[in-house]
């Protein structure tokens, strides 16, 4: 696609409270190769901190958000867009220099794509905990497929694109509605996405686009971000059953399954030697899975005890969701 055929596009970051992360943000932006004058900055704002002072110092313009989540922000910087298609990124994230330009030129091979979304990866300066809880995400036994940690890879159809990384065509808002803002803290995405595919039209992968996504340090952090991530997807399953992926539900099912084994073991012991069996060899893959990724014995240990935690909160969270909303 030659440059003169290139959209105008608008680039959309929701904050709040994001002062240590913004500028780093921005800096990157302002350096892709997209054209200069091809593409805005939006920055829709509802920091309690100096976010919007930091951004003040920067060619992009603010739009101040006085409540709501990142659904109500993204709304409010799409009606304010002049671009026909919207990018976005979150705040804590920065962008290879051709970020942009992969997701934009990926629009020509199919006028049904409304939508093209690339890799997020763990910053390579990020902290070990960090840098294991990406690991995590990105394997199969942490992320069942999903898309959330998708690295790599080939360009392909997908069911969903993240919005740390994603470009859509500005009428797909015009056709689909706006993103739903009752849903909070996170998923308006995947609901999204999940409508756009209802009305026939289609998501794009291409690992040619690249953000670098900072993590949650910490377990606590880690744990709490897997039960929220659980609870939205089991709402949203609820909402749109194209959304079902049989590999989400296996630790709600473990949850329900173990209490109930242990209660029949009280009266069968036959079945408490396969629950423990099936413990261990649950662990023994837990285990194969950290070798595989990781070294020293710190770090198998720790991305061990973080695949069981996420596996336990998400199924927890899961449960809420689809069972009380």
């Amino acid at each position: 696609m030659s440059e003169k055929k290139l959209p105008f596009v608008s680039v959309i970051i929701s904050t709040r409270n994001e002062q240590n992360n913004i500028g780093r943000c921005l800096d990157s932006i302002l350096k892709t190769e997209y054209p200069k004058d091809k593409f805005e900055v939006v920055v829709v704002d509802g920091s309690t901190d100096d976010t919007a002072k930091i951004v003040e110092r920067y060619p992009v313009r603010l739009i101040k958000n006085i409540g709501g989540g990142a659904a109500l922000a993204r709304n409010i910087g799409i009606r304010n867009a002049k671009g026909s298609i919207v990018a976005l990124v979150d705040a804590d994230t920065t962008v290879h220099p051709n970020w942009l330009i992969e997701l934009v030129k990926c629009f020509g091979t199919d006028k049904r794509i409304m939508s093209v979304g690339g890799q997020n990866i763990t910053p390579p300066d990020s902290s070990e905990f960090c840098s294991l809880a990406g690991k995590v995400y990105s394997s199969f036994l942490g992320g069942g497929g999903t898309r959330f940690g998708k690295v790599g890879g080939d360009i392909c159809e997908t069911y969903h694109n993240p919005g740390c990384n994603v470009a859509l065509k500005r009428e797909t808002f015009d056709i689909v509605g706006p993103y739903t803002e009752s849903i909070i803290p996170v998923g308006e995405d995947l609901e999204m996405d999940a409508r756009i595919r209802e009305h026939g039209y289609k998501l794009l992968y291409t690992p040619k686009s690249i953000v670098y996504h900072r993590r949650k340090d910490g377990m606590k952090n880690f744990l709490k971000q897997s039960y929220v991530y659980g609870a939205v997807r089991g709402r949203l399953t609820k909402m749109h059953w194209n959304l079902f992926n049989i590999f989400l539900v296996i630790p709600s099912m473990a949850i329900i399954s173990f209490p109930i084994a242990l209660l029949v073991a009280f009266f069968y012991p036959v079945f408490g030697y396969v629950t423990l069996t099936a413990l261990i060899l649950y662990l023994l893959v837990c285990f194969l899975s950290a070798l595989k990724q990781t070294n020293g014995v710190k770090n198998i240990i720790t991305m061990v005890a973080m695949y069981m935690g996420h596996h336990l909160c998400y199924g927890l969270g899961f449960l809420k969701g689809m069972f009380t909303g």
